[in-house]
């Protein structure tokens, strides 16, 4: 439906600041530092305000439509970064933004990995953020919203002179609005580092938990590996011996924080985090050999059974009861002295193990059951 002037000014206000909220958390992550981001000097970036007023005016009656939406928002954000872009370059003859080390880049203005996070932000806008917006801005008094609007706008207009002022090299002759610019910036910093501390501590907040995690692993990889080794020295009748070793992405000493800000550029690149206890893993070695690489069928299937029932062993541990085994078709690829030992050593564990062969399970006391055209009966 159509928006009012009441409603669009709102929501160029709003979507000014969430922009300019963005601007500063995105730029103080990739920094490490806060930065107080944007052409003005109060806490708003008017080129989201106007972007987003732009996709909700052409866009909001194709919402139900993905690809549309998807694409509409990049054409329209892309276009308005571009022209705006240009005109600031050549009007003051500096840019706020350059994405000329990007590929797919035109004139460092725009480039195609920034425009297609803009078609995603557009959809995602338009879809979760505006609804509640939408319904916010309605609730307000008519009246005393605007009056807010009246004091928002003076002192956009304010600010964007003394912006303009200052750009200009005319400082001398309008004091006055530089000392309001002054105290927009003053203001509008003490925000930025707000946002910008909250965004340094919940990465390190991040790296404190993540470190914990990864300590966590360790300290239960520590718990299980005699029962690991000393199964599989068990299953292989002691002809093979076993290693296991944690790999963590991080020196423990150090901690997991420098490793997350040396990997930030290289995160921001990838699309996800390179560093931290989801890259970290295990590594099994036998008789020194890497067992991924050189061990055989049985070798891994044996492997994977020591670890299975060492994490068995290590549940009854800590909760004083054993848990229930469900084993599929583990007997192949294992030598007769293998399946052996395995069958014997499961004989004190409920457990339940299934075979496309039978003539292993005629060697145990355990029930033994066989499935054969639906029907389950007992060998």
């Amino acid at each position: 439906m159509p928006f009012t002037l009441y409603q669009l000014l709102w929501y160029f206000f709003i979507y000014a600041f969430l922009g300019w909220c963005l601007e500063v958390v995105f730029c103080t992550v990739n920094s490490g530092q806060w930065v107080n981001r944007g052409f003005l000097n109060g806490p708003v970036c008017p080129i989201y305000g106007t972007g987003m007023c732009i996709v909700l005016l052409v866009l909001e009656p194709l919402a139900g439509n993905t690809l549309l939406l998807f694409l509409g928002s990049m054409v329209l954000t892309s276009a308005l970064e571009l022209a705006t872009g240009f005109v600031l370059k050549k009007a003051f003859h500096t840019s706020w933004w350059d994405y000329s080390d990007q590929p797919f880049n035109i004139g460092g203005y725009i480039c195609l990995k920034f425009s297609l996070a803009w078609g995603l932000g557009g959809m995602a806008a338009v879809r979760l953020l505006h609804p509640p917006i939408a319904r916010l801005v309605d609730r307000l008094p008519h009246t005393a919203g605007w009056v807010l609007l009246g004091v928002f706008g003076a002192v956009l207009a304010a600010d964007l002179a003394a912006t303009l002022v200052t750009l200009a090299g005319l400082e001398r002759d309008l004091r006055e609005l530089e000392k309001l610019g002054a105290a927009l910036r003053r203001g509008s910093d003490a925000v930025s580092k707000e946002l910008g501390d909250a965004a340094l501590a919940a990465d390190e907040k991040l790296a404190e938990s993540g470190a914990a995690v990864s300590a966590k692993r360790q300290e239960y990889l520590a718990l299980i590996e005699p029962e690991i080794t000393g199964t599989y020295r068990d299953i292989a009748s002691g002809s093979e011996t076993l290693a296991i070793q944690y790999e963590p992405s991080f020196e423990p000493e150090k901690g997991l924080a420098p490793v997350l800000r040396e990997s930030r550029a290289r995160d921001i690149a990838a699309g996800f985090c390179t560093a931290g206890p989801h890259r970290e893993d295990f590594s099994i070695s036998i008789d020194g050999r890497a067992a991924k690489v050189f061990a055989s069928q049985g070798q891994q299937r044996s492997v994977v059974l020591s670890l299975k029932m060492a994490e068995a062993a290590a549940a009854a541990a800590i909760t004083g009861e054993h848990p229930v085994l469900l084993l599929d078709d583990v007997l192949s690829e294992l030598d007769d002295g293998r399946k052996q030992y395995l069958l014997t050593r499961m004989r004190e564990k409920q457990t339940f193990v299934t075979s496309c062969d039978d003539t292993a399970f005629l060697k145990t006391d355990g029930e033994v059951y066989r499935m054969n055209g639906g029907v389950l009966s007992r060998i």
